[in-house]
């Protein structure tokens, strides 16, 4: 895939994961005469854009990240970009290559970053793509992305979703899971791994983030394990830039 992302064996088997693991099986194992997209979606920092790097690489989807300042055609040349298909010079063309390629390598594709796409109306080129190759199809977007799919795009997009799989917040369980890899040799204990977690509301990013500066913290007084008692009042970062000293 031309998109950069981590290989599979990179990323944590956190719950959002699974949860799109099981939204793309949905689209892939579908019923006969059953609509083949799925969306995750959910507020950022929640993981997603990991959790559909793991489904690409697990089902060897097309995958692209869109941009703000993608224009239709755009969006067409970069999946056929990561189809290694060298683009047509009209839009028309370029669809008919995307879907013919779907068909034939019978692969999943994913749109991250699908907002882009949704805010600006432009979501029927997705139903065009899927109508032309009933190829399953997964979006990442953030927590409006339904209110807006319906809004702006009509009932003719939303309505070729099967699965609407809301991304969850960081568990304990995702976060021992993320001790191990951004904490492998401070033991950072539960009940600080719980205040970290509910201090930034389950978001998985600030929760890592937390535990590096937990253990950073910890290694720089010679400590090997990291307690609340320990941590006391200690401020934790939840993206919230500091009051201005005076």
């Amino acid at each position: 895939m031309s998109n950069t992302q981590p290989p599979v064996n990179s990323i944590a088997p956190l719950t959002n994961v699974t949860l799109a693991v099981e939204a793309m099986e949905q689209a892939i194992n579908r019923g006969q005469g059953l609509p083949g997209m799925v969306c995750l979606y959910g507020p950022s920092g929640y993981g997603k854009s990991k959790a559909a790097a793991f489904v690409a690489n697990k089902y060897r989807c097309y995958y692209i990240e869109a941009k703000s300042i993608w224009q239709r055609k755009t969006y067409l040349i970069n999946i056929l970009k990561d189809m290694g298909v060298v683009p047509e010079r009209t839009m028309d063309l370029m669809l008919d290559q995307i879907c013919e390629q779907l068909t034939l390598s019978q692969r999943p594709l994913i749109i991250d970053e699908a907002d882009y796409l949704v805010d600006k109306g432009w979501a029927k080129l997705l139903m065009d793509i899927y109508e032309g190759s009933r190829a399953p199809i997964m979006i990442i977007g953030e927590e409006n992305i339904s209110a807006n799919l319906k809004k702006k795009n009509g009932e003719k997009v939303h309505n070729r979703i099967i699965d609407w799989q809301p991304a969850q917040p960081a568990s304990m369980a995702d976060g021992q899971l993320l001790t191990r890899i951004y904490s492998p040799d401070v033991v950072i204990a539960d009940d600080l791994l719980e205040h970290i977690i509910n201090t930034v509301n389950g978001c998985t990013r600030r929760v890592a983030v937390n535990i590096n500066k937990v253990r950073k913290t910890a290694k720089a007084e010679g400590r090997e394990s990291a307690e609340l008692a320990w941590w006391g009042g200690r401020e934790l970062f939840t993206g919230e830039a500091p009051a201005r000293r005076r």
